[in-house]
């Protein structure tokens, strides 16, 4: 009676592995579409803002008495006494618009708000420097376009810059 109690023997661990690793290959690639589908939306976004900037700057605003020809390039208006005004939204590592033009020997008035977090606005080469405008606030700076050519703006709170957090304006 040495009958020996056979136990089965445990199945190959092969097919969990091929299910891990199936699992691992979908996890990856389903990663990879979402960071891709986030990266192509930003563009799409900016694009839509640089559209939505040419479009109301193509039309005649109240108050506004001249324009300035801008191919994706936001003007804003001219009001009575000839200041030039801009009004910027400052986000989350953007600017919108984030393509200016104005003329050269103008009076500039930028007035930026701030739609989350806390951003200033600088431009070296014109020497503006709007000071740091928290969440929901409004900050306003004006200055005379002096020099042509086209210059960077930026936010230098953090790593705003560095994040993206910046901008062309065109002085003709």
């Amino acid at each position: 009676m040495d009958e020996a109690i056979q136990k089965p023997e445990p199945k190959s661990n092969s097919m969990m592995m091929k299910i891990i690793g199936i699992l691992v290959v979908v996890a990856v690639i389903g990663g990879y579409m979402i960071m891709r589908n986030g990266s192509s939306d930003k563009e799409e976004n900016t694009e839509k803002i640089d559209g939505t900037a040419v479009e109301e700057s193509s039309e005649k605003m109240e108050g506004e008495t001249e324009s300035i020809e801008a191919e994706g390039a936001y003007t804003g208006v001219v009001d009575e006494q000839g200041v030039r005004v801009i009004d910027v939204e400052a986000g989350s590592f953007y600017y919108k618009p984030n393509v200016m033009k104005v003329k050269k020997g103008e009076t500039v008035r930028m007035v930026m708000n701030s739609v989350s977090m806390m951003h200033d606005f600088n431009i070296d080469e014109l020497g503006v420097k709007l000071p740091i405008v928290k969440d929901g606030d409004s900050g306003m700076i004006e200055f005379v376009a002096g020099e042509v050519g086209t210059f960077e703006y930026y936010c230098s709170v953090g790593e705003h810059r560095a994040n993206g957090q910046v901008g062309m304006i065109t002085v003709e």
